[in-house]
């Protein structure tokens, strides 16, 4: 590990990286600013584009990961996807290439805050909630007419500018339908264990509704400030999206409207058909969501105190081999047992309840007769 950090403080050292700020530092066409963030694939710097006269972000690939052939292609991937999607709500990528043999690229400098970051000051109102979904339900729209398939959405992938706009990042993940290079071939299982899918922990298909599920899985956390599934190792999660009940969101936060708890609950169901059938059906819901959560007051000026949550422990995405993976069962199995001794006595007490009407029916019958025949042989005299 001390061998890597020196290896990558050699490598800003040749690239003048480390004397960003105080000293310029021109890389292709950008001049570097100063280190923004640092993360488990590279670090980002800001940058200027002379030509453009804008500031962007630049995301270089940390040198003890180049000689990965399998991870340098995810991270081209991620630039060359990115820059293939022009949406407002997903993050623009503008240029990709080489500084001293670590891959780069610019993207958009984004003013603002992952949801990730946002969280940990205040949970969501629900109509933040709403608003959000809608705006990353239609960038994930936007990837999906164009066959892409996201895979990681998580809280940390989601930006939130100043303005209130959510953009998407790290498209690492991404997979293309129609031209799978097989970065995630075999019994390989891609995403992060505290937001992924059924499906997708299990290496099976996915489809678009795999990411519908993400994104409630990050939307459960963002309302209630629990994840959805707790375990020690990250299978261990996985094994729980698969076969656990979800616990109702309500019961973690109950403020929430059961519209939007039901929202959540239904984009993740553990069976790919019991969701939203597709985007322009989970869009259309969640604009009406937000229309009839922005009429309700409660909804958006929620002046009850709310817990913030502990920042949760996310394993970063990981890939699990299993050489002989084994199906595992979508639902919990369901034991029947003998009827209860409170449901007998209650069909006892309705046998008996019905018996007692029909004698009492019969009863007022024989009564009524003998009433009519006392008053015939009265007039017959």
């Amino acid at each position: 590990m001390a061998d890597e950090k020196i290896q990558v403080a050699q490598s800003d050292a040749k690239l003048g990286l480390e004397n960003a700020g105080p000293k310029a530092v021109t890389i292709d066409h950008y001049e570097v600013r100063r280190k923004l963030a640092k993360g488990g694939m590279g670090a980002i710097y800001v940058g200027y584009e002379k030509a453009l006269d804008r500031e962007v972000a630049l995301k270089f690939l940390d040198l003890s990961l180049c000689h990965d052939k399998c991870i340098v292609e995810r991270f081209d991937l991620e630039a060359k996807a990115a820059a293939d999607l022009k949406h407002p709500n997903i993050v623009s990528v503008y240029f990709r290439g080489r500084a001293g043999g670590r891959p780069y690229f610019a993207m958009e400098l984004i003013e603002g805050q992952s949801l990730a970051e946002v969280v940990q000051d205040d949970l969501l109102t629900a109509l933040e909630a709403a608003d959000y979904l809608l705006q990353t339900a239609q960038g994930l729209q936007a990837a999906w007419r164009k066959k892409r398939l996201h895979r990681d959405i998580k809280p940390a992938n989601l930006m939130v500018t100043k303005d209130g706009l959510v953009k998407i990042t790290d498209f690492g993940l991404m997979k293309a339908l129609d031209a799978d290079k097989g970065l995630t071939s075999g019994n390989i299982v891609v995403g992060t264990p505290n937001f992924i899918s059924p499906e997708q922990a299990q290496g099976n298909k996915v489809d678009c509704r795999s990411d519908m599920y993400s994104l409630g899985a990050t939307f459960y956390y963002l309302l209630t400030g629990s994840l959805p599934f707790e375990g020690e190792t990250a299978m261990g999660v996985m094994v729980k999206h698969i076969n656990q009940a979800l616990p109702p969101l309500r019961l973690k936060r109950d403020d929430i409207p059961p519209a939007m708890a039901n929202t959540i609950e239904r984009l993740m169901a553990k069976r790919p058909e019991e969701r939203f059938l597709n985007y322009e059906e989970l869009i259309e819901h969640l604009q009406a969501l937000k229309k009839k959560l922005s009429k309700s007051p409660s909804s958006s000026n929620d002046t009850t105190a709310q817990p913030i949550p502990a920042k949760p422990t996310e394993p970063g995405p990981v890939l699990v081999v299993e050489p002989t993976p084994t199906p595992l069962s979508m639902e919990a199995p369901v034991i029947k047992g003998p009827a209860s001794s409170s449901t007998l006595g209650t069909v006892v007490s309705i046998f008996f309840l019905l018996l007692l009407t029909a004698a009492i029916s019969v009863g007022l019958f024989f009564l009524h007769k003998q009433q009519k025949e006392e008053q015939l042989v009265l007039s017959l005299k």
